[in-house]
């Protein structure tokens, strides 16, 4: 029998790559030993690769644009024109558009008796593509299913409609048995699915997370992002996308602020490895401004206002005429 096993550094490294990583042999099950890998730690210290994009990427909350080194435990979100990463000793990773998703490396023992590289992944959104080198190998995490991939393969992994998917076109992918997971609830505090704020102003957006008996769950990973106009967080942390852990109370919060024109937006809550999702839309209105629908209420109030000026002046008796009086005729 052939299980995964994490010691020493390797633990810190594969509890960070993900919520449900370290979960996978939770029910010490077996497995074959032609598709299992055991990890052992890894005294190497540097960079696992570098990041190609001419977009700015943003890396653990971070916007960085060019060519930049990523570290074991990275969380990268990728631009709309996504990222290729290359990575030493195990190939290449691309995530497409927008997706998000940790990535880390270890060295271990692969199929076949080998050591080598390996990737270690969690997609939190969005879809990636790997193409790995004949000495590596790769163990994905997305929505609650693994994949474990060996030497050269090549293949496209992510979410549609809520649900994972794999796509291989070379090599070999074993998918694993979905580890059981806990069901989640989230949803905008208050209950407002949606809101209106002012233009260049900024309000606290709040979600809740509770369990399945309705009870809040504390530390646990939400990921919140905005599509369309406007930025979350504060500083040089503010971007279009946020990882934060909720409360005792199972609360999240994050400022969002609206840009400086009227426009709409969705802002998204969701839990990592998990379907819990929500969204809210977001109305931003000129500053100072007045609506469509507000202006031809002005205009109306005052068109009516002028006929019923006109119709009272109309239908009111003329004014009084001061009486006259004949000169008095005084005689000598």
């Amino acid at each position: 029998m052939k299980t995964h096993t994490f010691v020493g550094m390797t633990m810190i490294v594969i509890l960070s790559a993900g919520p449900t990583l370290a979960a996978a042999d939770a029910g010490g099950e077996e497995r074959s030993a032609e598709k299992s890998f055991r990890l052992y730690a890894d005294g190497s210290i540097g960079p696992m690769g570098v990041l190609e994009s001419v977009e700015p990427v943003r890396v653990n909350g971070r916007a960085l644009g060019g060519a930049r080194f990523v570290w074991s435990g990275d969380l990268i979100e990728a631009p709309v024109g996504g990222v290729r990463l290359s990575l030493d000793s195990i190939g290449s990773v691309t995530l497409e558009n927008r997706a998000i998703a940790r990535l880390a490396s270890v060295t271990g023992g692969l199929p076949g008796g080998k050591t080598g590289k390996i990737l270690i992944a969690s997609i939190i959104r969005g879809n990636m593509r790997a193409g790995l080198r004949q000495d590596a190998g790769a163990y994905i995490e997305c929505l609650g299913s693994a994949y474990i991939a060996s030497g050269g393969a090549a293949f496209r992994v992510g979410e549609r409609e809520s649900k994972p998917f794999l796509t291989v076109s070379a090599g070999d992918v074993q998918t694993e048995t979905p580890s059981p997971q806990r069901k989640y609830l989230i949803r905008p505090v208050g209950g407002r699915a949606s809101i209106s704020v002012k233009a260049r102003s900024t309000v606290q957006i709040q979600f809740r997370v509770t369990d399945d008996h309705d009870k809040p769950v504390p530390d646990l990973p939400v990921i919140v992002a905005v599509a369309g106009s406007g930025m979350l967080g504060s500083g040089s942390a503010a971007g279009a996308t946020v990882t934060l852990t909720t409360t005792s109370q199972g609360l999240v919060q994050v400022p969002f602020t609206a840009v400086n024109a009227a426009s709409t937006s969705s802002i998204t809550a969701s839990v990592p490895g998990t379907n819990a999702t929500c969204s809210m839309s977001v109305a931003t209105t000129a500053a100072g401004g007045l609506s469509a629908a507000a202006v031809v209420a002005i205009v109306a109030a005052g068109v009516g206002g002028a006929v019923a000026a006109k119709k009272l002046t109309e239908d009111s008796p003329s004014p009084a005429q001061p009486p006259t009086f004949d000169k008095p005729k005084i005689r000598p």
